[in-house]
């Protein structure tokens, strides 16, 4: 059994041949053209024809027998009644919306029943509020019809408007409780559902359409899996469905998850609720991670020395700048659109080792920030499985392991989230009949090094410090 997954992640689109009993056998990326646009709005159809040309690629040589949609949450794009884009397609990057939805939070009333009602804190990054941006902007959104960027995709490749549960649930548009579209939320900002895709699970599929096979090199006719969000079907890929295992990514974002047989919603808002196949998630997302890392490399670096080269230049870590990692704002677990990235306690003597030493740390801060909230409503787990960049870098991998203090399990696949599309297309095509029958054998565990908590306890103190001064 050959499955065809297809990714359509922040910064590229990507493409893999998964074989049921071989596994990954070949993989394809494909940046998208930034001429076109930034990861924070970008055009729909170079991403869905980036997405298309890897998998022809990849597909080259082989027939599949499913294809299995893999993307991101939180991207919005308004479409006219042919169906065709009318906007950029706004990622979890996009800052737009943060005025609106600070002027929502201002009432908190309102703000605490959309969160619990939805799983979602009153944040810019969520669609609910890029519409409402949209709305204040002049746009009259009764005349168009809304998408994200997987479901966008799914409808080229079918001819259908749908989407996944796990998908929706992270548009602050999907009650969490009940899986349906929330009367609060489309009222907010005046759309029906019928302008949205339809909402199924994850055992739905729809029929691929001819003129794209064609494109593809593939059989017409083979079934499609529902998009599913990357977050999500890295804990099916990671094989952390089941209770107690916490997984830990960080790739161009960071977030931490834990699969719940119900939703989970605490009182100060500093996580949130979403859902993966037939478990909720809660858990805690970051926007700042290795996009920080790039930053650091192609403007303050200017990219004149390499990562290992920078490696090489820290030289002083207890007296290192603090880095607070809010390029893009902050989500998780104080959700202030307007909070920028700073770096505290720069001196004289501070060389740009350091200051990188302190972009690495900052991010991983951020991320045990969130961890130590999520623990406080969810206990701590058995098992915290790592996965993305972080795992590229053997000094930022053992960071993170004296940081946590924790043994950590190392994927030793860099692809998890397109395995897990991959499982689904799996027990779309009969494979397996449940998604926890997907087992993964983890032979790295690090350990931390215990003469390392205090030092990281006091840099973490004052982190907290400078965290804690924004106003």
């Amino acid at each position: 059994m050959t499955i065809l997954t297809l990714e359509a992640s922040t910064a590229s689109a990507k493409a893999m041949i998964y074989d049921s009993e071989k596994g990954p056998i070949k993989l394809i990326t494909e940046h998208y053209d930034k001429a076109r646009g930034d990861i924070s709005a970008y055009d729909a159809d170079d991403v869905y024809d980036a997405m298309i040309s890897a998998g022809k690629k990849a597909a080259d040589g082989f027939q599949p027998d499913v294809v299995a949609l893999g993307g991101t949450w939180h991207s919005l794009l308004a479409c006219d009644e042919n169906m065709q884009p009318v906007t950029p397609t706004y990622s979890w990057a996009y800052v737009g919306a943060a005025k609106d939805a600070a002027e929502i939070r201002a009432n908190k009333e309102l703000t605490n029943e959309l969160y619990n009602q939805t799983g979602c804190m009153v944040h810019g990054i969520y669609p609910l509020y890029k519409l409402l941006h949209l709305k204040h902007e002049g746009m009259d959104l009764k005349k168009h019809y809304f998408f994200g960027q997987g479901s966008y995709n799914f409808f080229k490749m079918t001819g259908e408007r749908l989407t996944s549960e796990s998908m929706a649930s992270g548009s602050a548009m999907l009650n969490t409780h009940d899986k349906r579209y929330n009367e609060m939320s489309l009222s907010l900002v005046g759309i029906n559902e019928n302008q949205l895709p339809l909402v199924t699970t994850y055992k739905e599929s729809r029929p691929l359409l001819k003129k794209v096979a064609d494109e593809l090199g593939i059989r017409p006719g083979i079934p499609v899996t529902l998009p599913h969000p990357d977050g999500a079907l890295n804990q099916v890929g990671a094989g952390a469905l089941e209770k107690g295992i916490m997984t830990l990514s960080v790739g161009t974002s960071g977030a931490i998850r834990l699969s719940t047989d119900m939703p989970i919603l605490p009182k100060n808002k500093s996580t949130w609720c979403y859902l993966a196949p037939e478990k909720w998630l809660s858990g805690a997302a970051t926007s700042g991670a290795t996009n920080c890392v790039d930053w650091f490399i192609s403007t303050v670096n200017s990219k004149r020395y390499s990562y290992g080269d920078l490696e090489k230049m820290i030289q002083n870590r207890e007296k290192a700048p603090v880095f607070l990692p809010f390029i893009s704002g902050e989500r998780c677990p104080g959700w202030h659109d307007s909070r920028l990235a700073t770096f505290h306690n720069l001196a004289a003597d501070t060389t740009i080792g350091d200051m990188y030493y302190a972009v690495l740390e900052g991010v991983l801060f951020n991320l045990y920030h969130c961890y130590n909230e999520l623990i406080n409503i969810s206990g701590k787990p058995d098992i915290i499985r790592v996965s993305g960049g972080v795992c590229k870098s053997a000094l930022w991998l053992g960071m993170l392991t004296d940081i946590w203090q924790a043994d950590i399990e190392i994927s030793d696949i860099e692809q998890a989230s397109m395995l897990g599309a991959a499982v689904l297309g799996m027990y779309t095509a009969g494979v397996i009949t449940d998604l926890t029958e997907y087992k993964v054998v983890t032979d790295k565990i690090l350990k931390p090094d215990k003469k390392a908590a205090d030092f990281y306890a006091a840099r973490f103190e004052k982190y907290m410090k400078a965290y804690n001064s924004f106003e």
